[in-house]
């Protein structure tokens, strides 16, 4: 080669190496790549364009010749985070200063974008999104339709449905807040018909990006087994219950998905198991109810379980098979219970609830009173009774008793007059009625601590009020009140051995409230007493009652004490034993006795009764009770042989009742006229 040709070589070389074209050390500074801002923010597409909207040829270091720069071509590549796969984005010539955009994207991704110019990478790498990192932006999208959006399915909301309600879980979805519109399928014609009538089913769902899981809203009031649409919008910015439903939804999918709810649980009870008791057979099939559409569209877990005395054992979902029961019965459940794991739901449902006799013969249970009057406790071996309870007919008073204190007897429990019991018995914690009553089963111990109250009296009757009345139909009470009165003997004088009964008898009837006993003696003592006879068992008697004791009133003046009725106008006198006024008197008492004689009725002057016994001016009556009753009875026994003529004369209050008083002086001519006539 010649020299000069060499020289000429060397000289373009060299020219060539001075001015080659570099980029710029801050070219990634003068770059702005994120989300496109034409119209907002376009969360769905990226866009690169120089910072101060000049040519790419400003990524170059100054001296490039423009003829070069003509040549060169930036590219621009992305792709999300986490691929390996570069997708390009745009080339555009570095004499340009048009962006270069991709759209299409999806707002919650982030995407990493490499920018090169002529080969030689800007060593910085862009990151773009997710849109929601960025709470300042106010994000649309680009375009109406984004495959991403519309490839949602059930996978970015969850939809867990029961018999009826559905919860509503957003998973993954790409927007702040969301609109989920629930219809039944075939009413999408009636959306604004059923919105104005309130009848459709409209949820707001707020999508917290931060939360590890995301809150569950309910839509309740669903119909069992019904086939219902999804209807979503979604909304990038917040939107709130009272303004959503003017805003523009960025993304509307009607037919965004749809549900069924789970059949009717009481369904399972239709014809689907039987039990017969007598052959002990049990026979189920539950296929029909899990095959249909709308408890086949999700995973649903089920179990079959037989339940006899505490013991489990599961089924298959159809089946048959005899029951072994024991001895004694028990209870056979046959239950069904089904869940769905998504939404940690379970459905329970007792298909069958029934007791199953076994070989046992069953015995009627009662509570009766035997021959000897004791209560008698019979009960079904079967059947452990804990306790008895004694209520009382119309109050609900009742008594309590360990099973185990029967037998025992009858007068032991406190019954409550003639009052009839239902009987209860405690059965497993429940009480139960048993099929009969006891029918008046105190009746005879209802006079054990009667009392008796003297409401009126007088000199021949009495009125008794007992405290206690039975008041029912069979039952009547008796009342006696015995006394007796000493009479003269034949000497005249009077013995202890000589008296007449004074007993009075009166029955109680049913509507009467008190007894009166007539035909008594006055200024006499009788003790009273009463019983009950139940004519409902062949006249059975009570016990008498304790005895109570009372004085008849005093015989007025001029009565005798065969003749207590007689009116008297006679007063008492006090004159002066004097020989004229005794043969006035002595006449006057041969004509009273001469009168009596012949049984004819005259009144005669006796001195007043003052003995403390007597009933006092008041006419009310004096009650003695047992034991003043015993000392009277002593008393009484030893002060009738000691007293003489002149006691009895001054105390009409003595058992032998009022007698004329007659003077001593004219004695003789008494007894005269008495023994001859």
């Amino acid at each position: 080669m010649q020299p000069l040709h060499l020289f000429l070589l060397l000289g373009f070389l060299a020219l060539g190496a001075s001015t080659e074209c570099t980029l710029r050390q801050d070219a990634g500074e003068l770059l702005d790549v994120g989300y496109s801002t034409s119209e907002g923010t376009g969360v769905d597409e990226i866009e690169v364009k120089m910072k101060d909207g000049g040519k790419y040829e400003g990524l170059l270091e100054d001296g490039c010749p423009k003829r070069s720069i003509r040549k060169m071509k930036m590219e621009v590549d992305y792709k999300a985070e986490g691929t390996e796969n570069w997708e390009p984005i745009c080339k555009k010539n570095l004499k340009l200063s048009r962006s270069c955009t991709e759209n299409q994207l999806y707002p919650c991704t982030t995407y990493q974008v490499k920018v090169t110019v002529d080969g030689k990478e800007i060593e910085e790498t862009f990151k773009v999104g997710p849109y929601y990192s960025d709470s300042t932006i106010t994000a649309v999208l680009t375009e109406m339709s984004n495959k991403h959006y519309d490839e949602y399915t059930s996978q970015q909301i969850r939809f867990t449905s029961t018999e009826n309600s559905v919860a509503i879980q957003p998973l993954n979805i790409c927007a702040r807040s969301a609109a989920v519109t629930i219809y039944k399928e075939g009413e999408w014609e009636k959306l604004e018909e059923l919105r104005e009538s309130g009848d459709l089913n409209e949820i707001l769902i707020q999508n917290d990006f931060d939360a590890d899981e995301k809150d569950t809203v309910t839509v309740e009031n669903l119909e069992p087994c019904t086939k219902y649409m999804v209807s979503l919008n979604l909304f990038l910015n917040t939107q709130t219950s009272s303004d959503y439903a003017e805003a523009e939804e960025d993304f509307q999918k009607p037919d965004f998905t749809s549900f069924y709810t789970m059949p009717d649980s009481e369904d399972l009870k239709n014809e689907m198991a039987g039990l017969n008791h007598e052959s002990k057979e049990l026979n189920w099939d539950f296929t029909a109810f899990f095959k249909q559409d709308c408890a086949d569209s999700d995973p649903v877990e089920t179990k079959v379980i037989l339940k006899v005395e505490g013991v489990d054992e599961e089924l298959d979902m159809s089946g048959e098979m005899l029951l072994d029961m024991p001895e004694c019965g028990a209870q056979v459940q046959l239950v069904v219970k089904y869940g769905k794991d998504a939404l940690n739901w379970t459905k329970t449902v007792t298909v069958l609830d029934q007791f199953v006799n076994g070989s046992h013969v069953p015995v009627e249970e009662s509570l009766e009173i035997d021959e000897n009057g004791d209560l008698i406790l019979t009960t079904d071996a079967c059947e452990e009774v804990s306790e008895v309870k004694l209520v009382k007919l119309g109050s609900g008073n009742h008594t309590v008793f360990p099973a185990s204190a029967f037998p025992m007897a009858a007068s032991s429990v406190p019954w409550e007059g003639c009052s009839s019991y239902q009987v209860k018995v405690k059965k497993s914690g429940a009480w139960h009625d048993l099929a009969h009553v006891l029918d008046k089963p105190g009746w005879a111990q209802a006079l054990n601590k009667m009392t008796l109250s003297f409401t009126e009296t007088s000199n021949d009757s009495v009125t008794i009020l007992p405290s206690v009345k039975c008041g029912v139909g069979g039952i009547r009470m008796q009342v006696e009140c015995e006394g007796s009165k000493e009479v003269l003997g034949d000497e005249g004088e009077f013995d202890d051995h000589q008296t007449i009964d004074l007993t009075v008898k009166e029955e109680l009837g049913e509507e009467e409230e008190t007894v009166t006993m007539a035909g008594m003696e006055s200024n006499t003592e009788y003790a009273c007493k009463a019983k009950l006879v139940n004519s409902d068992e062949n006249n059975t008697e009570s016990a008498w009652s304790p005895t109570f004791k009372i004085m008849t009133a005093t015989t007025e003046v001029g009565a005798t004490a065969l003749d207590p009725d007689a009116e008297t106008n006679a007063e008492e006198k006090e004159e002066p034993t004097t020989k004229a006024t005794e043969a006035t008197e002595a006449t006057e008492a041969t004509e009273a006795i001469s009168n009596a004689v012949d049984g004819n009725s005259r009144t005669v002057e006796v001195e007043e009764a003052t003995d403390e016994n007597v009933l006092g001016t008041d006419n009310s009556p004096r009650i003695y009770h047992e034991d003043e009753v015993s000392r009277m009875e002593d008393a009484d026994s030893s002060n009738d042989n000691t007293q003489d003529a002149t006691e009895n004369t001054n105390d009409p209050s003595k058992k032998s009742g009022a007698w004329c008083v007659v003077p001593a002086s004219v004695l003789p001519i008494f007894l005269f006229v008495f023994l001859f006539g």
